[in-house]
């Protein structure tokens, strides 16, 4: 659904990579030249495979939001769970600094389509006719939410992704009786927890980053440059110049372009740079050397009966 909304304005994209995640647009059938597989999902359709929860594992619960209202009392940022708002989510998994922000500043943020607001979701207009401030934006007006900051970790509010968000999608059985607010979803777990459309797992902008990788690793930074940049040119973020590419500016691509679509700890493990930016970039982990490797399982050891093999270092 792209047509615009006052009330739900970062539902309307109107860019190409915010269409790539659009419910019905992620097949060649459709007119999607970028998708190379595509898990099917359809809701109540056996075999649908409908437990893709990663709305509601990854968005906050909005829904759940207080802010104060001018005589102390408190009132709820939405009243129900809503499709706009990020779904029935469970607010599980919060995006680090680097990814809000350090990431961005490095590559244009204000230039940078995967970036707009309507892509990174970053500030949300109270929709809720019991709340003295309905009708007005949390932090463009400075609202009195009850957080200790903007930065805080919580369950409740953090920037969330229009990629992994069913905006209008959610189907009509989750939808509750009482649309006084428009897009209004039940708060029972199930159909609601569910980003309904088809899911990547693998996309042409990956192979371009792959290819630019090994590039990098052959000694020709112009070609990793050109690779980047095909990338960059559909976010209308600026080129990169091959002086700048390095495998730490390839993974920041990799994050802006592949956040929730790559397995990122497959990717740094095999880059044996896991515990590195891990320890570098999250200061609540603290990673040891020998976990950029997985330890060998034991059964798999005891199955190599005609020769020894070794247990990865560290898992002795």
């Amino acid at each position: 659904n792209d047509t615009f909304n006052p009330d739900f304005p970062w539902a309307s994209g109107g860019d190409a990579y915010w269409d790539l995640f659009r419910k019905g647009n992620q097949n060649r059938s459709s007119g999607n030249t970028e998708a190379i597989w595509v898990l099917q999902r359809e809701f109540n359709i056996s075999g649908g495979g409908a437990n893709y929860e990663i709305e509601c594992r990854f968005n906050p619960r909005t829904w759940r939001l207080k802010l104060y209202n001018n005589d102390g009392s408190t009132s709820t940022l939405i009243p129900y769970p809503n499709t706009y708002y990020g779904g029935r989510a469970a607010g599980q998994t919060k995006f680090s600094y680097y990814f809000y922000s350090t990431i961005w500043n490095r590559s244009g943020f204000d230039q940078d389509k995967r970036n707009a607001d309507y892509n990174i979701i970053r500030d949300l207009k109270v929709n809720n006719p019991k709340s003295d401030h309905n009708g007005k934006w949390m932090f463009k007006d400075n609202l009195p939410i009850i957080l200790e900051s903007y930065t805080d970790t919580t369950r409740d509010w953090y920037p969330f992704l229009a990629k992994v968000s069913s905006m209008g999608d959610h189907p009509k059985e989750v939808w509750v009786e009482d649309q006084t607010v428009y897009g209004s979803i039940t708060t029972a777990t199930g159909p609601s927890f569910y980003t309904h459309r088809d899911e990547y797992e693998m996309r042409l902008a990956e192979t371009y980053l792959i290819r630019a990788e090994a590039y990098l690793m052959d000694g020709d930074p112009d070609k990793a440059a050109d690779d980047i940049n095909v990338i960059r040119r559909r976010a209308e973020a600026p080129d990169v110049e091959s002086s700048e590419v390095d495998i730490d500016y390839i993974l920041d691509e990799r994050a802006r372009e592949l956040i929730l679509e790559e397995n990122r700890m497959v990717t740094l493990m095999r880059l044996g740079l896991l515990v590195e930016r891990v320890n570098k970039y999250n200061p609540f982990f603290n990673l040891y050397p020998h976990q950029n490797l997985w330890p060998i399982p034991y059964s798999e050891i005891e199955k190599n009966t005609e020769a020894v093999l070794e247990q990865n270092p560290g898992y002795n």
